[in-house]
């Protein structure tokens, strides 16, 4: 059985939502997470990134601004502003903020 989220989410300004710095690793923030699916926003200094892993599920980046390098497997993506970038489940893949980069990331959960 499918369930439904019973509120709207709606943030008008997703920046704001960010922490400015942190201690260790990315600024992170989770926007939405329903069955089927989790939405985060993530900002990258530039040279900073995630190392190469995988995901159990498939992800889908977008860049709301700056540019990445993306590897999938042997495969290298650049991705500027704009760009969207779907990886299957079980792929190897990493990423590099050639600039700082604010990503989207969707984790298909279903």
């Amino acid at each position: 059985m499918t369930t439904t989220p019973t509120t709207t989410t709606f943030h008008p300004t997703l920046l704001d939502l960010l922490p400015q710095t942190v201690e260790h690793g990315v600024p992170t923030q989770a926007l939405f997470s329903a069955p089927g699916g989790k939405v985060s926003l993530f900002r990258f200094d530039a040279g900073k990134g995630m190392a190469e892993h995988t995901s159990t599920h498939a992800v889908t980046l977008h860049v709301i601004e700056g540019s990445l390098t993306v590897r999938v497997e042997e495969e290298r993506y650049e991705l500027d502003r704009g760009a969207f970038l779907a990886v299957p489940a079980t792929l190897p893949h990493a990423l590099e903020a050639r600039t700082p980069a604010l990503v989207l990331l969707t984790l298909l959960t279903s």
